[in-house]
């Protein structure tokens, strides 16, 4: 009756307020470890540990939590590394001996061994979590990647200083054609968070315990050079103005590993053409796609039949 009835509503409640409070808990213990890898992995490419870094941004009086930090590191790498700077200067600063004072050696604080003001000293940086005050020292920019060189009969970038190909459509294209991308460097925060989110594996997670595998090291999640590959590609506006999809992918080989602080490019090069015949205002286009690091190496080959819309009669 009535009775039972609301005695397995009330119970059903009660057990899903103990699963929700269950479930909370689980998630932001996963979130949690999420942030403590994204970091550890951000702050190993300056030369740093997670627990020299947390105890750092303590001494120089940083509030930050992990979450915020971590965001830093992915989309911010340039002021992240800021944050870094300043925390390897308080680290130094403190573990540099002094002298004995009369009254005791002074401990090195946080609040106590930073600037009382932002001006002078410390510059505003607007970022997407909003406005932090940072050491105004420059910071040098990376060098760029030197660009391949042009063969005969080639077609290049955007990247190599041509114009904008944003205009080409299936009748623009003939076997041989050549195009090359800019390049782009993976990290070996990037690195991992894909792999945490898509691809978690030992080597493509965990720095120490990749030292261990067959690889000798942390390495790119070979979906991950595919993602970073395509984009590649596609920031070079090719296909922008008369792609249609593609039916899929053939042949994908990942030739060699890809490490963190490699830089890919890419080369593709047509291969095949054949115009539709049940659909004229159509063609597909064979292309053979190489991703290349910064040494050269061939790291990655596969194949693509782009499905390319045909140059309107009234611009032919």
């Amino acid at each position: 009756g009535r009775r039972r009835l609301w005695r397995t509503v009330r119970n059903a409640v009660d057990r899903a307020r103990q699963y929700a409070y269950r479930d909370r808990k689980v998630r932001k213990r996963d979130f949690r470890r999420l942030w403590i890898v994204r970091l550890n992995a951000a702050v190993r490419a300056h030369e740093l540990n997670y627990s020299q870094f947390i105890r750092g941004l303590k001494l120089a009086g940083i509030e930050l939590d992990r979450k915020a930090l971590s965001n830093l590191a992915i989309e911010e790498p340039e002021t992240f590394g800021k944050i870094v700077h300043q925390v390897k200067a308080k680290l130094a600063a403190c573990a540099r001996p002094r002298a004995p004072r009369k009254h005791g050696r002074k401990k090195c604080r946080g609040k106590n061994a930073v600037g009382s003001t932002a001006a002078g000293r410390f510059s505003p940086i607007q970022t997407g979590l909003g406005l932090f005050y940072f050491p105004s020292p420059s910071f040098p920019a990376s060098p760029p990647v030197a660009p391949p060189e042009a063969r005969p009969g080639q077609i290049v970038g955007q990247s190599q200083g041509e114009h904008r190909m944003d205009d080409l459509y299936f009748d623009d294209f003939e076997p041989g054609q050549r195009f090359f991308t800019k390049g782009t460097t993976l990290t070996e925060s990037a690195i991992i968070d894909y792999a945490f989110r898509y691809d978690p594996q030992p080597f493509h997670m965990d720095a120490e315990e990749a030292k261990g595998t067959v690889y000798g090291g942390l390495i790119a999640s070979g979906f991950h050079t595919l993602s970073v590959a395509s984009r590649l590609v596609l920031d070079e506006r090719v296909f922008s103005a008369c792609s249609m999809g593609s039916p899929g992918l053939d042949e994908l080989r990942w030739l060699k590993p890809v490490r963190p602080g490699d830089t890919l490019r890419v080369e593709f090069e047509v291969r095949e053409m054949r115009p539709s015949k049940s659909k004229p205002e159509r063609g597909i286009l064979g292309m053979f796609y190489q991703t290349h690091t910064q040494h050269g190496e061939v790291v990655m080959t596969y194949t693509i039949n782009h499905m390319l819309a045909r140059r309107p009669e009234t611009q032919r």
